[in-house]
């Protein structure tokens, strides 16, 4: 009888885990790719224009890394998450623009109705900061899984 009872527990504790990981944030399977046409920046790292993928860092949705086509650049940065209203038609990677400076801003999955948001770097308060105006201009690029 307690054979069969602790059966039963595991086969509901193994069935709500299994339950929880499909409802799970799609950023747990985070892989995108977009083409870049402009230069921006990361933290403190500058890339330029090109072919980028975006993914996830180890099992924590809030660490990602953003690597060129070529492998050359990389940067591994810290998000926390956003919302919107309504789910994301396509998967995007949002940046702010401030003149001629770009700075990766949101990644975003599509159907998903929260996506990951950076941290202002340095470099993008210090260029906000100097500007009459510091609304950034915000250019969404479309992304690929």
């Amino acid at each position: 009888m307690k054979k069969k009872a602790s059966m039963f527990v595991f086969a509901a504790l193994l069935l709500a885990v299994g339950t929880a990981s499909l409802s799970a944030d799609s950023f747990y399977q985070l892989q995108l790719r977009a083409n870049i046409p402009f230069g921006f920046m990361v933290g403190s790292e500058v890339f330029p224009a090109g072919v980028y993928s975006v993914a996830r860092v180890g099992n924590d949705a809030s660490a990602l890394v953003i690597r060129s086509s070529d492998g050359r650049k990389s940067a591994a940065f810290l998000t926390f998450g956003t919302s919107s209203p309504e789910a994301r038609e396509h998967a995007s990677l949002v940046f702010n623009r401030y003149g001629d400076q770009s700075f990766l801003k949101e990644v975003w999955t599509v159907g998903d109705l929260t996506g990951r948001q950076l941290f202002p770097s340095r470099a993008e308060r210090e260029v906000s900061s100097a500007m009459i105006d510091p609304t950034p201009d915000v250019v969404a690029i479309a992304a690929a899984r």
